[in-house]
Formats: C-alpha cells, sequence, structure tokens
C-alpha cells in the first residue's frame, strides 16, 4: 500500500494511539515525505530507510519503547543482548514461579518430618512403659504409672472394684510388666468435717507429726536392711498414739530393695 504512495508530501500519523512495530514498508517511502509519528505506543528499532533519513526528534517523541542512533533517542540492544535480557526475564519469571514452590515443598517436607519424628518418639515412650518395670526407683515415671493405671482397671471400672479402704474405694489393676496391685481412689472429706478434725491439731503437734513420719521414711529407707518402699504413704496409713507421734502402718504393699539393685524386689 505505501509503495504506491511516492508522490505523498505529508504522513501524519502522531496521536492515533498506535502500537507495535514499524512497518518497514515506511522506509521505502521517498526521502522529501514529512512524517510524523509522535505521541504514540511504537516500539523498538526504526526502520532503516529515506522516509527516516532527516526526520526530527519532535517527530518521535511521545513513542517509548522506540529506539535508534537519532540523538534524543535511547540506543537499541544489539540482538546479542536483546536474546539475553529476554534470557534474563525469562529466568527471572522462571525464578519468581519456581522459589515459592521449592519453598512450600520444602516447609511441608518439614512439617511431615516432624510430625513423623513426634508420632515415632510417643511410640517409643509406650513401647518403653510397656516393657518397663513402673516401679523401678530408677525409671519412675508418676505421670506413665497414672495412665497405665486407668488404661488397666478401665477408668476404675467395677468389674475391677476390691472394696472400701479409709477415705477411698480399692480397685485392682494389671501394670507391666504382669503385676497385680491394688489402687485406691481417695474420696474427699466434707470442708466442714476437715476443719473440724483440723482444729484438734495445732502447730506444735502437727510439726511432732511430720517429724515422726520422717524419721520412719529414713529408718526404712536407710537404716533397715533390706530397706524397705512403703508405697502407700497417706494420712490412712499414719496413726497417731496418745502423744500425737506417728505410726506408719497398713504395709500391705511395702517392696523391699536389694542393696546391689536399684530396682525393687517383691515383698
Amino acid at each position: 500500500m505505501f509503495r504506491s504512495l511516492q508522490s505523498l508530501e505529508i504522513l501524519d500519523l502522531s496521536r492515533n494511539y498506535l502500537s507495535g512495530f514499524l512497518p518497514t514498508v515506511l522506509a521505502e517511502l521517498p526521502g522529501s515525505l514529512h512524517i510524523n509519528i509522535s505521541f504514540n505506543n511504537f516500539e523498538d528499532l526504526i526502520p532503516y530507510g529515506k522516509a527516516f533519513e532527516n526526520i526530527a526528534i519532535k517527530e518521535l517523541r511521545g513513542n517509548k519503547g522506540l529506539c535508534s542512533n537519532i540523538t534524543g533517542l535511547q540506543l537499541c540492544e544489539s540482538p546479542q543482548l536483546s536474546r539475553n535480557h529476554i534470557n534474563v526475564k525469562g529466568l527471572n519469571l522462571v525464578l519468581i514461579i519456581v522459589l515459592p514452590l521449592l519453598g512450600s515443598f520444602i516447609l511441608l517436607c518439614a512439617f511431615f518430618g516432624a510430625h513423623k519424628i513426634c508420632q515415632q518418639r510417643k511410640r517409643k515412650t509406650t513401647e518403653n512403659v510397656v516393657h518397663a518395670d513402673l516401679f523401678s526407683i530408677s525409671t519412675f515415671d508418676g505421670k506413665a504409672m497414672y495412665r497405665e493405671l486407668l488404661k488397666a482397671n478401665e477408668d476404675f471400672s467395677k468389674i475391677f472394684y476390691i472394696g472400701e479402704g479409709g477415705y477411698g474405694s480399692l480397685y485392682k489393676a494389671m501394670v507391666p510388666p504382669s503385676k497385680l496391685v491394688a489402687v485406691k481412689r481417695l474420696h474427699l472429706l466434707p470442708k466442714k468435717v476437715m476443719e473440724e478434725e483440723a482444729k484438734e491439731l495445732d502447730s506444735e503437734k502437727r510439726v511432732n507429726i511430720i517429724k515422726g513420719l520422717a524419721h520412719a521414711l529414713s529408718f526404712m529407707h536407710h537404716d533397715c536392711s533390706p530397706s524397705i518402699v512403703h508405697g502407700d504413704i497417706s494420712s490412712n496409713n499414719v496413726l497417731l498414739d496418745l502423744e500425737y507421734e506417728a505410726r506408719v502402718s497398713v504395709f500391705g504393699i511395702a517392696k523391699f530393695i536389694r542393696k546391689d539393685s536399684d530396682t525393687i524386689t517383691e515383698k
């Protein structure tokens, strides 16, 4: 189309919101042509030809994407630089997409790894409880024993009920490793009853009771041969004489400790 316009003197394409690359056929128009392509959205290299040899910068302004060796315009990158620029852009795009995905994958793996480790530790702890002696002094764990007792008597089920004791009910339970024990579930007294009983004991009597109990425990642990672990020290098993001296009683579940071992032997 432009080749048939050899007699054209003025071609004003300014302010038409045109975009894209300038057609190379424009360069084939005569050099006497006055061409104005300002304030459009043309980009890339201005075609080499007579039509653009004497073009003024004011007739090119407003096209931020145009490049040329014409004074006032940005220089064009070499083909190699353009390819490198495209490659860098492509690499940046890949990194923007891949890095978040990779980070999410790593976090997901870390989460499942931590979860698996926690499960293995819980399973190992459970296995250790099953195979360990809950009454061993070196491995004693009150929380583990409590869990095993609840499991053994099915949370104090009636089928394991033995009878009533002082201030509580007795239940039987089979705990690892295959030991049959008696468990007392305490019944708390009403507050008024406890207050009335407590009034009979002044501070001096209470101190004497504590001292007597401490001496009794010290004697069983250090002076007896073999040493004795009572296993059921409570107010129900501590008797008081007329002088309010403490006397330890009820040795039903007491155990002996051999001197050459840290484990408790049967009575």
